[in-house]
C-alpha cells in the first residue's frame, strides 16, 4: 500500500507539473493552448534523433515573407484577386482546383497550413497539406487539366497547371513524399522569377523530414533552377531529367508497406499514441 501512495503521488505530481507547464508554454509562445497540441509539447521536450533542429510544425516550414510582402492566415475573400467576376466563365474543375488551393481546411485527418502574402496588386497563397499516410496526398488533377516542369527548388520539382488565361491565376504544384501537397497559387502577372524570394525560404528539407518516405538528400542542393530561364536545349534536357527523377520513384504502395521511421520507440510515444499512430501508418 505505501508503494501504492508513493506511485500515486508522483504520477499526480508529474501531471500536475506537466499540466502548468504546458499551459505556460501555450502563453510564452504567444499560442492559445487549443493551438499548441500536447504531441507538439512533448515533442519539444524531447529532441528527436534526426532533425530535431527543423520546423515541427507546417506553417514554419512554408516561405518568409520576402522584403516589401505582408503575409497574414489566409481568409475566404483572398481568392477573389485570382477569379474573373464571372466564376461562371471558368470551367468547373479549373474554379474546384482553385477553390481547394485556397482552402484553410480541405478535409478532415490531414494537417493544413496557408498562407496569403501581399505587396500591391500582387498576391501570393502557399498552401501545404499534410495526410497521415502515404500515398495519400495526390495531384486534384483531371485529364483536361495537364501539368509542365517548372521549376526545381532544392531537389524538389514543381509543375505548373495549365489554366485559363480568365483564372488570373498561375498554379505551382509539387509532391513530397506521396504524403504532402503544395499549392502555389500566384497572380498571372508574376513571372517565374517573381518567386524566387518565396522559394529561397521554402524549407524543403524538414517537408521532406517530416514525411515517411523521404528522399535522400532532398532539399540540402542549395540550387533554384527554372525551367523559363533556361535555353532550348537546357530545358529540354531540364524536363528530361524531372520525368527521370519521376520514373525512377517507386510506384505508390499501400502504407503498410512503407518505410519505417527512424525516430525509435520511446515510452512517452507509446503512451500518447506516437508509436501506434505511425506502426498503424507503416
Amino acid at each position: 500500500m505505501r508503494l501504492i501512495r508513493i506511485v500515486v503521488f508522483l504520477v499526480l505530481g508529474v501531471s500536475g507539473f506537466l499540466a502548468l507547464d504546458y499551459s505556460l508554454s501555450g502563453r510564452w509562445t504567444g499560442r492559445a493552448v487549443e493551438g499548441l497540441t500536447f504531441a507538439e509539447y512533448l515533442r519539444a521536450m524531447m529532441p528527436l534523433p534526426r532533425g530535431a533542429d527543423r520546423p515541427q510544425g507546417l506553417q514554419a516550414m512554408l516561405p518568409k515573407p520576402p522584403e516589401g510582402w505582408t503575409v497574414h492566415p489566409t481568409e475566404p475573400g483572398d481568392l477573389d484577386a485570382f477569379l474573373p467576376a464571372d466564376r461562371t466563365s471558368l470551367p468547373d474543375e479549373v474554379l474546384a482546383l482553385l477553390e481547394a488551393g485556397a482552402a484553410p481546411n480541405p478535409g478532415s485527418g490531414v494537417q493544413t497550413a496557408i498562407l496569403t502574402y501581399k505587396r500591391g496588386g500582387r498576391q501570393v497563397i502557399v498552401q501545404a497539406i499534410r495526410h497521415p499516410a502515404p500515398p495519400l496526398a495526390q495531384m486534384p488533377l483531371s485529364d483536361a487539366i495537364p501539368l509542365t516542369p517548372a521549376m526545381t527548388v532544392r531537389g524538389l520539382d514543381l509543375a505548373e497547371a495549365a489554366l485559363p488565361g480568365s483564372a488570373r491565376a498561375r498554379l505551382f504544384l509539387a509532391d513530397i513524399g506521396g504524403q504532402i501537397r503544395l499549392n502555389l497559387l500566384v497572380s498571372a502577372r508574376m513571372k517565374d522569377r517573381d518567386l524566387v524570394p518565396f522559394l529561397q525560404t521554402l524549407d524543403v528539407a524538414a517537408l521532406n523530414d517530416s514525411v515517411f518516405d523521404r528522399r535522400p538528400g532532398l532539399g540540402q542542393v542549395p540550387m533554384i533552377v527554372l525551367a523559363s530561364a533556361l535555353g532550348k536545349e537546357a530545358r529540354a534536357a531540364f524536363e528530361a531529367d524531372v520525368a527521370a527523377r519521376a520514373a525512377a520513384r517507386p510506384t505508390a504502395e499501400p502504407a503498410t508497406a512503407a518505410a519505417p521511421r527512424d525516430r525509435g520507440g520511446s515510452l512517452f510515444g507509446t503512451i500518447f499514441g506516437w508509436d501506434g499512430a505511425e506502426a498503424a501508418a507503416r
